[in-house]
């Protein structure tokens, strides 16, 4: 959308919010909250008159994205034929269909479009098909045989891409996950080498906290999503931590970094990813993840009284297709099946975190 929070209409939300219960006093707070704002412009010396904001909520502050999700909160509910998500002004539809029917399904995706395009319009919001990505996810050989079907926005076609980038993840045709990876990577080093330059400045408790603001913060970003990627994009991550204990430490270029790794704490790429993994697992059994994602996961008992002896283990989907094994939900299932009682008794996620820690520290 272009200019979203700009564009509500207040008596629509107003309308919404009143529809969701919200009392008489607290609809009057809203009102005076939204109304009588009045904005100018200055250019150079000159500055404009005063006009007042009749659209739009204030950005930056804590109530804009909760108002700005209330007003777009039904538009889930518009598409016919595929699931839709949003995450404040970013939405999505997902569409499930074999490549044999691709021209019905693209039929079937114009017509939700029109139908999104014209609930916008209906609350005073703007599509931007421009902004707009078009991207088919699957088996690679089924892919390339796909034909070219128009899809339309608007009045413009929209050409389908072979990666998408939604929220901070670069998302490509077969969720190999090898493009975020490349730029992960290339970020974390291009910082990695400018706190180089500074690091006789600092010292070792300021680098440390340095590192995890500015390379492990994105090194670890999303990836119970990413972490099913191949060795070799495991490798370039594994680098940019020896890098980074390289800067810490003081090391020389080709110090050996495998014991400065562990004096720092830190574990290895593999058993990180495997550490969040677990956490996510973890929080999904204990209902503690949302709901679309504690859903797929149930135990063995839910299924099959017989078996008392593996209660606690979780039941393991059968995947047809090695295409289906790096599933978080297959592979969240064998990795909380492998551990022990001892961690799948813990009732808290510090504490499962900090013994699922120190045992892969030990290893």
């Amino acid at each position: 959308m272009s200019n979203a929070f700009d564009s509500i209409r207040h008596d629509i939300l107003l309308q919404k919010l009143h529809e969701l219960g919200i009392s008489s006093p607290s609809l009057d707070w809203f009102h005076s909250y939204l109304n009588d704002r009045y904005q100018r412009v200055r250019i150079h010396d000159p500055v404009s008159d005063l006009l007042p904001l009749k659209y739009g909520i204030p950005q930056g502050s804590i109530l804009g994205p909760v108002l700005f999700t209330i007003y777009v909160n039904d538009l889930l509910s518009v598409p016919e034929h595929g699931k839709s998500a949003c995450y404040v002004d970013d939405s999505k539809l997902y569409l499930s269909f074999p490549s044999s029917n691709i021209h019905s399904a693209i039929a079937n995706l114009n017509e939700d479009f029109n139908n999104i395009c014209s609930w916008c319009c209906r609350n005073s919001l703007l599509i931007n098909p421009d902004k707009t990505k078009v991207l088919f996810i699957g088996v690679p050989q089924p892919l390339r045989r796909l034909p070219t079907v128009p899809v339309s926005m608007l009045g413009k076609e929209i050409t389908p891409v072979i990666v998408a980038k939604d929220l901070g993840i670069y998302i490509d045709q077969s969720l190999t996950y090898n493009d975020h990876i490349t730029k992960t990577a290339s970020n974390c080093l291009h910082k990695l080498i400018q706190i180089n330059r500074i690091k006789h400045l600092l010292g070792k408790k300021t680098l440390i906290l340095l590192m995890n603001c500015f390379i492990f913060s994105k090194l670890w970003y999303c990836s119970t999503v990413w972490s099913n990627t191949s060795r070799s994009n495991i490798k370039k991550l594994q680098l940019v931590q020896n890098f980074t204990a390289h800067i810490v430490l003081g090391l020389r270029k080709f110090d050996h970094i495998s014991q400065g790794i562990r004096s720092l704490n830190w574990l290895p790429v593999c058993d990180r990813l495997y550490l969040n993994d677990a956490i996510m697992i973890f929080k999904c059994i204990h209902n503690l993840a949302p709901d679309y994602l504690a859903e797929k996961v149930t135990f063995r008992s839910q299924t099959n009284i017989r078996n008392a002896r593996q209660s606690n283990h979780l039941n393991i989907l059968r995947c047809r297709l090695a295409t289906g094994q790096p599933s978080f939900s297959y592979r969240g299932a064998k990795l909380w099946n492998n551990l022990s009682n001892d961690l799948k008794n813990v009732n808290s996620v510090k504490a499962f975190k900090l013994k699922l820690t120190k045992q892969l520290l030990l290893t």
